[in-house]
């Protein structure tokens, strides 16, 4: 059986998986505003209100879990897991956080990015306090593993697989504009191409595995910089400073997504197992 005739196909409805993201994610706002309103600190409050996102999903997701549970149990299986794939796939998701600031200082650079508040601390100011443990775990068990994994079974797993059908760079687009509507519009670009390289990813190495570990490291690394990493720098156009680290930053920001495009690849990731054919055809 050829790699294309054993792709699953998901057969859901894409209207109905987006209205169950929006319910939970409302559901979730909804226990936020509460939390904070009865006085809980708002960065436990909005890892806190996460928690019920996962219960409300697979009860309204039942009958596609159910139907479709032997096609997940084929893109979550760890036949695929190899050492090399899960190397691979969180090295991707570290430099795709580290492309995304080299893009950002770069769009700084060239004064397309900048911030208004006339108020705002020139820096550069760099601190590191990272908050308790407990609300530093509860953070990390959230944004890098629950996140993750929720996500990409929605978006690399149902919708990207059930778009399939017509063809691989629909499938690819929609489902990461789909992604990136869930996200905040500040965010709505980064999230687009990021699900553009996770769904390549997920497609070249035929399971969820790689995309979940991704998505997984790159949450990570951006945890890590929002709750311990204080940083500070919004530097006058003709700063000096500003235009070395522009001109790092650009070669940086465009090696970086030569490496990711070569990550993702089928010559990077390397063609499936005998074994991981059999147990998928």
């Amino acid at each position: 059986m050829t790699a294309e005739a054993a792709r699953p196909v998901f057969r859901v409805s894409i209207g109905a998986i987006m209205a169950f993201q929006i319910f939970a994610l409302f559901a979730r706002s909804a226990l936020d505003a509460s939390l904070v309103g009865n006085g809980a600190d708002p960065a436990v409050a909005n890892d806190l209100s996460y928690l019920i996102v996962p219960p409300i999903l697979m009860m309204l997701m039942y009958p596609y879990l159910r139907q479709h549970r032997h096609l997940l149990a084929g893109l979550l299986g760890t036949h695929r897991l190899t050492l090399r794939l899960c190397f691979l796939a969180v090295l991707l998701g570290i430099l795709l956080r580290v492309t995304w600031w080299s893009v950002l200082t770069v769009l700084i650079w060239m004064g397309w990015l900048r911030n208004g508040d006339p108020d705002a601390i020139v820096g550069p100011h760099f601190a590191f306090d990272c908050p308790p443990l407990s609300v530093l775990a509860l953070s990390f068990f959230v944004m890098a593993i629950l996140i993750p994994f929720i996500e990409e079974v929605i978006n690399r797993g149902f919708l990207l697989h059930a778009l399939l059908a017509k063809g691989a760079v629909v499938s690819l687009v929609v489902s990461s504009c789909l992604f990136a509507s869930m996200h905040r519009p500040e965010s709505y670009i980064p999230a687009f191409v990021i699900g553009m390289f996770l769904g390549v990813q997920s497609l070249s190495s035929r399971t969820l595995w790689a995309p979940i570990l991704t998505h997984a490291a790159y949450n990570a690394a951006a945890t890590f910089h929002w709750d311990c990493f204080q940083i500070i720098w919004n530097p006058p156009e003709a700063d000096p400073a500003l235009a070395a680290a522009g001109r790092i930053a650009a070669p940086m920001a465009v090696g970086g997504i030569l490496i990711c495009c070569f990550l993702v690849s089928k010559k990077a990731i390397g063609a499936p197992s005998p074994r991981s054919q059999d147990q998928s055809s």
